[in-house]
Formats: C-alpha cells, sequence, structure tokens
C-alpha cells in the first residue's frame, strides 16, 4: 500500500512539474492588445481591397473575396460552437464586400 501511494505520489510531482514547464514555455504576449493591433491591419486590407474592387470592377476579386468570407463563415461557426451558441457574435461588417 505504501509502494502505491509512494507511486501516485510520484506521478504527481512527474505532473506538476510538467505544467511548470508549459507554463514557463508560452508566450508571454498579451492577446488582447496584439488582436487589436492585428484587426486594425485587417480592416486596412479589407479596405484597400474593396477600393480596388471599386475602380477596377470585382471581376478579377470575386473569387479571392468568396474565398476568405467562406473562411470567416467556417471560424465563425467554430467560434459560436465553442461559445454554445448558433452563430457568431462577431460584427457581420468583419465580411468583405
Amino acid at each position: 500500500w505504501v509502494d502505491e501511494l509512494q507511486n501516485a505520489n510520484n506521478k504527481f510531482v512527474d505532473i506538476k512539474n510538467e505544467r511548470y514547464t508549459e507554463e514557463s514555455s508560452k508566450t508571454s504576449l498579451r492577446m488582447k492588445k496584439v488582436r487589436t493591433e492585428i484587426d486594425a491591419q485587417y480592416k486596412e486590407i479589407v479596405n484597400r481591397i474593396n477600393a480596388q474592387i471599386l475602380l477596377n470592377g470585382d471581376t478579377n476579386y470575386i473569387d479571392f473575396v468568396t474565398a476568405l468570407n467562406q473562411r470567416i463563415e467556417n471560424v465563425k461557426l467554430v467560434l459560436a460552437k465553442r461559445r454554445g451558441g448558433k452563430g457568431g457574435d462577431e460584427d457581420e461588417n468583419n465580411n468583405m464586400q
């Protein structure tokens, strides 16, 4: 019985040490701040593509925009499932026009 208790204790210590190692290897980035910066850059890209569509027509961009919008919708669905909802609670204006 003592041997089993000692083995269980050793396993616990090993798992605890693994978690400490995992925690120390995690990024030090603050995701809210990074996300805000990335969102601003993403919106700028969307604005530029939309401007090109307005200037040149959508013929050259329709396949790209359709594929990108489909990826956006897929990510929204995955996030909604993780949150337990039916649809994403993100702003619908994130899709390109």
